[in-house]
């Protein structure tokens, strides 16, 4: 037996099989945390929905089931393309640099990375990790304040922390990983 969610895409309903779904998801969580600051999200949201609704509308012209499969949401999704990361006219990118290459995984795929660097937080765990001081830097103040009472968990979640840190593991408060170094 196969789930069929049914969704609406900019005033367009649809039914999708559960991969289908999990793809579509992921896609419009991978965008809107793509979007920059100063970017009305629900307004680019909506408009991007309208887009994958058309693209989805072309491709099922000819389909013989209701249901829209993995794979045609799939060839909807790369026609539209990735939402490319927001960034800020104040800091231009240095001459001569070079865009970030894709990742060997696909794009709906790929978890939004943190904008912390492991260096700083790596020094404060090391240095003060038994207080916690790098949780609060990222933003995890209640696991901080915890950290800070059981003296690290009497050693032992500063150690984990650590080790976190040093495997590329280690998430800020909204749950995205810290990879870069510097």
């Amino acid at each position: 037996m196969r789930r069929v969610i049914t969704v609406n895409l900019g005033g367009n309903a649809f039914q999708l099989d559960e991969e289908a779904y999990e793809r579509l998801r992921a896609h419009l969580n991978l965008t809107e945390s793509r979007l920059g600051p100063g970017v009305d999200r629900a307004t680019v949201l909506n408009d991007f929905e309208r887009s994958i609704a058309d693209q989805i509308a072309v491709i099922r012209t000819a389909a013989s089931t209701p249901v829209v499969s993995d794979a045609e949401l799939q060839q909807a999704l790369s026609a539209l393309g990735v939402v490319e990361p927001a960034r800020s006219f104040a800091q231009p990118s240095p001459a001569g640099s070079e865009p970030i290459p894709p990742r060997a995984s696909p794009a709906w795929e790929q978890e939004a990375e943190s904008n912390y660097t492991r260096l700083p937080i790596f020094i404060l765990c090391l240095l003060f990790g038994w207080l916690g001081i790098h949780r609060f830097f990222v933003g995890k103040v209640g696991t901080g304040v915890l950290m800070l009472i059981t003296i690290g968990g009497l050693g032992i979640w500063w150690a984990i922390d650590f080790i976190l840190i040093l495997l590329g593991q280690f998430r800020d408060r909204e749950g995205r990983r810290i990879l870069r170094w510097a």
